[in-house]
């Protein structure tokens, strides 16, 4: 995006729009005050929670401190095991679907830690990530006009039918279109 953007806009869907999300989101965290965004505006489809993903020698780290991460792992673990994840994508190589056992390993092997903020994380000591949350000011990190299609049947439970992405979006700038297609990319 730096090299050829501003790009107009982006329309992604479920974990694509998790990713654009994450691109919009540390922008406004590394500099709120800059003028130009990666993208003036998006279409998210049913767009997954974004992660945060961070060095840690970047990071703020409480020190010494013993963090259950149980439920974090649980949590991604719940989203790499999701029906939609673990079909068998068509027109997809076997060797290129994604490896569910060898992601499942990974997460094993990661540590709770926790930020100076409070925020728990999971980390290899290396990277760390968590999900994105709004800030203590309530400041909106995807401060640019949105468009979010997705379903609402499962709105709380589900962190990947666009709820909890709509959230870090600006109110004022954000529009929805509600379906009833669930996950699925729906049919026009």
């Amino acid at each position: 995006c730096s090299r050829r953007g501003p790009l107009d806009g982006i329309l992604r869907y479920s974990e694509g729009a998790a990713l654009a999300a994450e691109i919009l989101a540390q922008a406004t965290y590394d500099d709120p005050f800059v003028m130009e965004r990666p993208f003036r505006f998006a279409v998210f489809v049913n767009g997954a929670y974004p992660l945060r993903c961070f060095a840690m020698k970047d990071a703020q780290v409480v020190k010494d401190i013993v963090v259950d991460s149980a439920p974090m792992t649980e949590q991604a673990e719940n989203m790499f095991l999701r029906p939609s994840v673990l079909r068998k994508k068509d027109g997809v190589s076997n060797q290129d679907q994604i490896d569910h056992a060898q992601l499942l390993s990974l997460l094993k092997k990661l540590k709770g830690k926790k930020l100076v903020d409070g925020k728990t994380f999971l980390s290899n000591g290396t990277h760390g990530f968590c999900r994105w949350e709004l800030p203590a000011d309530g400041a909106p990190l995807i401060d640019l006009p949105t468009l979010h299609i997705r379903s609402t049947e499962s709105d709380e439970s589900g962190p990947h039918e666009g709820l909890h992405l709509l959230r870090l979006c600006d109110p004022g700038q954000a529009r929805e279109l509600n379906l009833g297609s669930r996950h699925d990319f729906p049919e026009v």
